[in-house]
């Protein structure tokens, strides 16, 4: 069984006017909108994990968005992500649907959901601490520079990069 199911949307690109509607979608458990970008704002609604926005307008580290509700507000760029990588996460969705589970897991901490392994990569959803999924696939991926390594002596080859396991749940 995926834990993240394939999704059926069908929506237009275009507006009344025909200006191109950019769409992004929230990567963030959940997330404020504001009326304004300034240190003393007011919270005008909030947004969840995985929910669609229409992108209005962009600033420096923030974005005008337009919830499926009609409510407008700002939030920050790096909650959302655009339509080209919630289409992948879609098409992996869809392309290990049947695939057999490995194992069932249980999560330690809150997770997110990666496109490709590395804790760089992007990603679209965020599952809780505690929340059960189901182990189909193993992956390794190069451990961020953060790792020091220990030095190598002479006359011996270095160990090579340091890698973590990921998981395709």
């Amino acid at each position: 069984m995926a834990l993240v199911a394939a999704f059926l949307l069908g929506f237009c690109t275009c507006n009344r006017r025909g200006r191109r509607v950019e769409v992004n979608y929230v990567s963030a458990a959940q997330a404020s909108l504001r009326d304004q970008v300034a240190t003393v704002y007011n919270h005008v609604g909030t947004v969840k994990n995985g929910e669609r926005v229409e992108v209005l307008e962009r600033e420096k580290r923030f974005s005008r968005v337009r919830t499926a509700g009609g409510i407008e507000g700002w939030i920050e760029q790096r909650y959302l992500v655009d339509q080209p990588t919630y289409d992948a996460l879609q098409k992996l969705t869809k392309e290990n649907l049947s695939d057999p589970v490995q194992a069932p897991g249980v999560l330690r901490n809150e997770s997110n959901l990666h496109l490709t392994p590395g804790r760089e990569t992007e990603h679209l959803y965020q599952l809780s601490a505690g929340a059960k999924v189901s182990v189909l696939k193993r992956a390794t991926a190069e451990k961020q520079s953060g790792a020091v390594s220990a030095p190598v002596k002479p006359g011996k080859a270095s160990p090579g990069p340091v890698l973590e396991d990921w998981w395709l749940v």
